[in-house]
């Protein structure tokens, strides 16, 4: 398969950032390709899988059924971690964990290191709140790294919008942490200011602690948001391999996919569906007709919950 170049606005200068799309591993209908250009880390790739775009495109899915999509995702990029190499000579042991408190809860890797390892993850934690002003950045309240092993690959799954949260996150850990190799960074909706910011500190994180970083996005590197959170498709810095656009062509449309955030609150959607699905009914009655399957979708979702049990 041939690569795809990339071409995108230009940023700071007179020069467009160019850099390619290369297609690296197949398996099943999930697809593998690894994304060059200067101002992206460069162990960059972006999973195609049918999974997450049913995650970005439906944010009615809630509950169970979000559960088993986020599980089946992070199988994808470990399955495609293992082909690539990127466990080779690792042992199990040696293999862990690190929870950004709390949406990295949800990301079940645990889950999904067992159902194709066949071994759980030992896990270490970070309590960490991101904090917008003055200028965006984490706060970590609480740590428990009793776990982590030296020498270890460490995985790390979490959604990354300005990547702040994840860069202080990054340092406290490997600060505090015995050796680690190798930092995965998986992420089901990922943007590219925060690939920037991990693209700048990779270097560094090499020189200060002799560790690589290799970091997988869902379907795309997304535009960023005046707000500093939400994500879109057809945002003009977005990063997208063709089947990615045209599939959010045909599951949301160029009206949707420039409004609706990819990921919405990951934390409240699966921690609170209730508030999550409120949200949803908000924002899309006021979008028209566009928005009105996903708007009658989140009221029957809500309707079901009244039910006795």
């Amino acid at each position: 398969m041939a690569e795809q170049s990339l071409c995108k606005r230009k940023v700071g200068g007179s020069n467009p950032l160019l850099g390619s799309m290369k297609f690296l591993e197949k398996i099943g209908d999930k697809k593998l390709y690894r994304v060059q250009r200067p101002d992206l880390p460069s162990r960059t790739y972006i999973i195609v899988n049918p999974s997450s775009r049913k995650i970005h495109f439906d944010p009615t899915i809630t509950d169970f059924n979000l559960y088993k999509l986020a599980t089946e995702c992070n199988e994808t990029f470990l399955r495609f971690a293992d082909k690539i190499g990127l466990f080779r000579g690792a042992k199990a042991k040696n293999v862990c964990e690190l929870i950004l408190v709390s949406g990295g809860f949800y990301y079940h890797l645990n889950q999904a290191f067992y159902n194709v390892f066949g071994y759980s993850l030992p896990a270490g934690f970070l309590g960490a709140r991101r904090v917008l002003r003055p200028k965006p950045h984490a706060v970590i309240s609480y740590d428990n790294l009793e776990a982590i092993s030296e020498n270890n690959i460490t995985i790390i799954g979490d959604t990354i919008a300005t990547g702040a949260t994840l860069v202080d996150s990054l340092y406290y850990y490997l600060d505090r942490a015995p050796k680690v190799k190798k930092i995965l960074i998986f992420t089901i909706a990922g943007g590219l200011p925060g690939a920037r910011v991990l693209a700048e500190i990779e270097g560094d994180i090499k020189k200060r602690y002799g560790t690589e970083l290799y970091v997988f996005f869902s379907d795309g590197i997304f535009g960023l948001a005046d707000n500093h959170t939400d994500m879109h498709y057809f945002h003009p810095d977005s990063i997208l391999p063709a089947e990615s656009l045209r599939a959010a062509e045909r599951g949301l449309g160029r009206f949707l996919g420039e409004r609706l955030c990819i990921i919405w609150d990951w934390g409240q959607r699966n921690k609170n569906p209730i508030g999550h699905l409120e949200g949803v009914v908000r924002i899309c009655r006021d979008l028209g007709k566009p928005a009105r399957r996903i708007l009658a979708k989140a009221r029957q979702r809500l309707r079901e919950r009244e039910k006795s049990l």
